[in-house]
């Protein structure tokens, strides 16, 4: 991702922030933080705390979080809770894509953007967590893109094979390799499974709805766009397995040809006529 932050240390009382070169003293001045109005730096006293209180405070105010004293680190960018939940997010997304949901780690995450375990579980409570929103996260993309496609003013049967043939699996299919993450964690996941299934539940849901726009207008004939959209994505699905997990066995022309067969059998027109009207 571009702009990641680059790795630094946790703040140390009364010297130097190890690897930064950085000088912090007790009671000393500070910059003033990101929209603090006032004359004037920030200054900031040492608590009374020793140990793991102590690094938790730290920890805290490396996050600018601190009740006494709500800085952000000198050479660090403070970000509001949403830019930082969206960064975990996509680097999550990235490790899930390189090393599989049941081999990726918080320290992973952690890692790649230069940042703390500490902060990735402030935002996530657990790797589960953080698996799941991850998921969500790409999946929400994508059907936001899907919605985009599914909503141009054009004839429905335009729509409809522009979507599908978006929908299927080509090139890389890093979003396809994410699903089929998702669907073998959801085995022993259930909270995972519940979001697989209410996002899947959408994808569905956003074809009928098209499906059955073009049927009330006459474009074509489907008794039950429902249905229809079931076989359509189950159809996808499969070939989506088999195209990702045993790359090259069939070509991306090969694969859109089918596409646009079974498209065309649920609507009830000839493949001749759905390639003609969706030019």
């Amino acid at each position: 991702m571009d702009g990641r932050r680059r790795p630094g240390g946790r703040q140390a009382w009364g010297g130097r922030t190890a690897g930064t070169g950085r000088t912090f003293q007790p009671g000393g001045a500070l910059p003033r933080a990101p929209g603090r109005t006032g004359p004037g730096p920030v200054r900031c006293r040492a608590p009374n705390r020793s140990g793991k209180a102590r690094n938790s405070w730290l920890r805290g105010l490396d996050r600018g979080q601190d009740p006494l004293c709500r800085v952000t680190a000198v050479g660090r960018v403070r970000r509001s809770v949403p830019e930082r939940r969206e960064e975990l997010l996509t680097a999550a997304v990235e490790q899930i894509e390189e090393h599989g949901a049941a081999a990726v780690r918080i320290a992973d995450v952690a890692a790649s953007l230069g940042v703390s375990n500490a902060l990735v579980l402030y935002h996530f409570a657990s790797k589960e967590q953080l698996v799941s929103a991850a998921f969500t996260h790409a999946a929400d993309a994508d059907l936001a893109h899907l919605r985009r496609l599914l909503g141009r003013r054009t004839s429905a049967l335009r729509r409809l094979r522009t979507a599908v043939r978006w929908y299927a699996p080509t090139g890389q299919a890093k979003g396809w390799r994410l699903w089929i993450e998702a669907w073998s964690v959801s085995l022993r996941d259930p909270a995972l499974r519940e979001v697989s299934r209410g996002l899947d539940q959408q994808w569905k849901a956003a074809l009928t709805e098209v499906i059955a726009q073009g049927a009330a207008s006459g474009e074509f004939r489907c008794d039950d766009p429902a249905a229809a959209a079931w076989r359509l994505t189950a159809f996808l699905d499969g070939l989506a397995v088999q195209m990702t997990s045993y790359e090259g066995t069939l070509s991306r022309a090969a694969m859109l040809e089918w596409t646009d067969d079974a498209l065309a059998r649920e609507l009830g027109v000839d493949r001749a006529e759905l390639t003609a009207t969706a030019r």
